[in-house]
């Protein structure tokens, strides 16, 4: 991190003859130096430099923390334009005034929240945000509008940006950044994308961009992009005194077509603000990370498993029953009259009316929406408890209602909207020193702990996250963060409540102190412990487990029963291993992290081993042999021990998949055999009384069927008609099989154990894809298959549309297994048969998944020592795909990452302030104005 007080010292003269060579390039604010130059180490005051590592990784130095938040605004909004300004707006209920016509249903969900008034209401009032983190965003929409302003005065970079026209019968541009939003690709736009992205660059930024994007964040991810959710998985080692140090490995994953997310690495060193770790483009802070003395992680808090939500089970224990930040009312209003009885007060309704717009490219000018005005109603609150955050409920529809000559309305209550914003939570976070004060006193007195920040502001996000931190002096926490309702007697039970009832409505919010919380401050003992968050819940952070009996009675804030993943008990396996000398260290970390054995495969193999079938037989004793292959293609030392490119993974993964599907077709299935197929809790039976006792004849009889579909599809590879490998896999990638990524995956298998049966050429690397392409997968027609399956993977052969064929794709294998750290899954989550296509030269099964923004880190915090951190990216810090040299963006540096994040290699990221300016490949110098 920054040696605070000792700053380093470099050549005035050379700074100067380098600066000379690019002066005027970005104007008199910003002086850039390119690769090889180096700028001065003193900043000074409004001064700040943003210097790449090798890996591209910016470092943000500054004097100040407002330098430094202008510089990562400044960085964000040139090495993720896009990305960052259509984030900025995406959230203020004007998106469209940039966006077009497309995106008029967002704003209009956007108005319908209020979103867009709460963030006028945080910008004009005082008392909303803190007074030095208004200043710290208002640095930061400072620093985008520069950087924003730097493209259009930089106009050949801004060309390349955009694009030149490709030929085809449907003209576009090559638009050099990645992921393109359908709103700019030609698909769903049919307008000027050129015009289009030029009014985006042109459209300032203010201060209620960046507030209504924290509040939408705060909504969840519904209200972010497409609604799929950060996952997280956090393992975190306290060692034992004699070696005191604590290792925390964080592995976050986001889908970015599915949400428009994209994380990235970046250090970011003021005076107090000093951390590194993950943002996204247009997020003013750092929300995964560390600083010198604290490491913090969120986890969002897991929602019952998949298959079984398209179930719609009630039988499984599992009932997901998180925190209800949610609820929904309906309500009859008085006749004739728009208000509702809420008791015995009459409560009016609140609304607005307005005429959304958008920017017509053709005509250069904002528009009306031509379905008219839209009229949005609110709910207000009368609660006295509720009525100070100022809270209006949303009416999301209504209808008439004869019979009571008036109508019934439903709206809807959601917690965020009156939190504050989380922008201050981050920052508080990353300025904490500690978990709460070493001498045990109050956190009053100490403005930096993370207690004193709790004191203050609690983040509320979506239904709740889980917040896990370690400090250097061993302390340890987890903690559910949220504005938690008081549900009222009968909103606990879910479903749509009586508005009118006053029993039913929310009272308040619970206190913070009355939420599942583990704190543990004793520091360092005599032996090492862990916590493993894998999406589970705080009853198997620790094998001593989680006393739940506090909430009980209120089973909507903790489900009185432990719920974790299948990784939960693997990962204390390793690291109980890694610990046996009393330490665990930071590379055995890293070791244990990427270990990809097939949990479920090893929990459910004695069951798989015992069916009873003649087709399958060769079948299971094929995979009773290579269960044990290592990564050299030798026995291993564990079974399912399946390496990344693992061939016994591909077949393992559809018996389950095709089990887990026959389980959900049950006729009514038992809370048991759900449990069975589902939850890693359970309590297995024995496989002879699967094989025995009608209790579990039809978990039999799904087993047996899920080994004979995999079974027949096993045999039908070996002949070359079932998985389509190396014959197939080229075609569809075309020059794309000459990178060194993909090379090693055309290899034959040799017979190397002697059985006389060579490995089938299918392995789980080309099965599970990140194919990262310019256009939307959809789920394809069996007579375009063949078409769907190529542009996948080689946008050229998508006609009409040269657009994409002028885009570059990112196409790399990605090993793990179903419930490994890297959390592949295939398509189909009622069985895998799904994401089996037929083609002309047999069955090709493929299950592309979009975790293009997933980024692994680890990082040990030993007392008065820094940091030491390792990462692992899928993915490079900037979308730019094309060559920049003005920018410093070389080709390919959008998938710098690809090679090391498929071999699993980490790589040490440097942090102190000394070694980042060693090396430096480019670096830019900013004054704030």
């Amino acid at each position: 991190m920054r040696a605070h007080g000792d700053r380093t010292t470099s050549s005035g003269a050379a700074h100067r003859a380098c600066a000379a060579r690019v002066a005027g390039a970005l104007g008199a604010v910003v002086l850039a130096f390119g690769s090889g130059c180096r700028a001065p180490a003193e900043a000074r005051g409004d001064e700040a430099r943003i210097v790449y590592d090798p890996f591209r990784i910016p470092h943000i130095l500054a004097d100040d923390d407002r330098s430094a938040l202008y510089a990562l605004g400044f960085q964000q909004a040139s090495d993720f334009p896009v990305a960052t300004l259509a984030n900025l707006w995406s959230a203020t209920g004007r998106f469209a005034h940039v966006a077009g016509k497309a995106v008029l249903e967002r704003d209009a969900r956007i108005r319908r929240f209020g979103i867009d008034a709460k963030a006028a209401k945080q910008a004009r009032d005082p008392n909303e945000l803190a007074p030095d983190v208004r200043a710290l965003l208002v640095a930061y929409v400072d620093g985008v509008n520069a950087g924003r302003r730097a493209w259009l005065t930089d106009a050949e970079a801004f060309e390349t940006l955009l694009g030149e026209d490709a030929e085809g019968p449907t003209r576009g541009p090559s638009l050099a950044f990645d992921p393109v939003p359908p709103w700019l690709d030609p698909v769903f736009a049919d307008d000027d994308l050129r015009a289009r992205l030029r009014r985006l660059f042109d459209a300032e930024i203010t201060l209620e961009h960046v507030l209504s994007l924290g509040i939408a964040v705060n909504g969840g991810p519904e209200f972010i992009g497409g609604g799929y959710a950060t996952r997280t998985n956090i393992w975190t080692v306290r060692n034992a005194e004699r070696d005191p140090a604590v290792v925390t490995m964080v592995d976050s994953h986001q889908p970015i077509r599915a949400s428009g997310a994209r994380a990235y690495f970046v250090q970011v060193a003021g005076d107090t603000y000093d951390v590194v770790g993950y943002s996204y483009p247009g997020f003013p802070c750092v929300t995964l990370g560390f600083n010198d003395t604290l490491a913090f992680s969120l986890q969002t808090l897991p929602s019952p498993p998949r298959p079984l939500s398209v179930l719609g089970a009630t039988a499984f224990r599992y009932r997901g029953n998180d925190a209800p930040h949610v609820a929904r009312w309906d309500a009859e209003l008085v006749p004739n009259a728009e208000r509702l009885l809420v008791g015995d007060a009459s409560v009016a309704l609140e609304s607005t009316s307005t005429v959304l717009r958008y920017w017509d490219v053709a005509r250069g000018e904002l528009v009306d929406d031509p379905r008219g005005a839209r009229t949005f109603a609110f709910v207000p609150e009368t609660n006295a408890e509720l009525a100070r955050f100022a809270l209006r409920y949303p009416v999301l529809d209504d209808t008439a209602n004869p019979a009571s000559n008036g109508r019934t309305i439903r709206f809807e209550g959601r917690s965020f909207l009156a939190a504050r914003s989380p922008w201050e939570f981050w920052i508080g976070v990353g300025r904490a020193r500690g978990i709460a004060r070493a001498d045990g006193g109050s956190s009053a007195d100490d403005e930096h702990t993370l207690e004193a920040l709790l004191e203050r502001s609690i983040l509320c996000m979506g239904r709740g996250e889980a917040l896990v931190v370690s400090d250097a002096r061993g302390g340890l926490e987890y903690l559910s963060l949220g504005l938690v309702p008081i549900p009222g007697i009968a909103a606990s039970g879910g479903g749509t409540l009586d508005g009118n009832d006053p029993a039913q409505r929310w009272r308040g919010f619970h206190a913070f102190d009355e939420l599942p919380r583990i704190v543990d401050t004793d520091g360092y003992g005599e032996r090492a412990e862990a916590w493993v968050q894998s999406n589970g819940s705080p009853h198997v952070l620790r094998r001593a487990g989680f006393d739940a009996r506090a909430f009980a009675a209120r089973p909507y804030l903790l489900d009185p029963e432990p719920w974790k993943s299948l990784r939960h008990d693997r990962a204390f396996e390793l690291v109980e291993r890694a610990a046996e000398d009393g330490a665990a260290s930071l590379d055995e970390l890293c070791a244990a992290a990427l270990d990809v054995q097939d949990v479920w495969s090893a929990r459910m193999w004695p069951f798989v081993a015992e069916v009873e079938s003649a087709d399958s037989a060769d079948f299971l004793a094929w995979l009773d042999t290579w269960r044990f292959e290592g990564a050299d293609g030798s026995p291993g030392d564990e079974a399912f021990l399946a390496h990344p490119m693992s061939q016994v993974t591909v077949f393992m993964t559809l018996v389950r998949s095709e089990f887990e599907g026959a389980v959900l077709e049950l006729d009514a299935p038992t809370a048991d055999e759900l449990g069975f197929a589902f939850d890693p809790s359970f309590a297995l039976p024995t496989p002879e009384l699967v094989r025995s006792s009608s209790e579990w004849r039809r978990i039999g009889r799904a087993l047996t069927g899920a080994v004979q579909t995999s079974a027949a599809l096993f045999e039908a590879t070996r002949v070359g008609t079932g998985l389509v490998n190396a014959r197939r896999l080229p075609a569809l990638l075309g020059a794309t099989v000459d990178d060194p990524v993909w090379a090693r995956l055309f290899e034959s298998t040799p017979d190397a154990w002697g059985t006389g049966r060579s490995a089938p050429l299918a392995r789980w690397g080309w099965t599970n894809v990140l194919a990262l392409t310019p256009h939307a997968r959809r789920t394809p027609r069996a007579n375009t298959l063949e078409r769907s399956l190529r542009s996948m993977f080689a946008p050229a052969d998508l006609a009409p549309f040269a657009f994409h064929s002028a885009q570059e794709p990112v196409v790399f294998p990605l090993g793990g297994v179903q419930d490994s750290i890297f959390q592949v899954h295939a398509n189909g989550y009622r069985s895998s048969s799904d994401a089996v296509h037929a083609t002309a030269d047999g069955p090709l099964y493929l299950a592309p998944i979009d975790f293009g923004s997933q980024i692994l880190y680890a990082v040990e915090l030993r007392p008065n020592r820094p940091p030491a951190a390792r990462f692992l990216a899928s993915l490079g810090s900037t979308e730019i795909t094309a060559p920049i040299a003005s920018r410093g963006v070389a080709a390919g540096d959008h998938a710098r990452n690809v090679e090391d994040f498929v071999a699993g290699h980490w790589n040490e990221l440097i942090t102190d302030e000394e070694r980042v300016l060693d090396s430096a490949v480019r670096t830019v110098r900013l004054k704030r104005p």
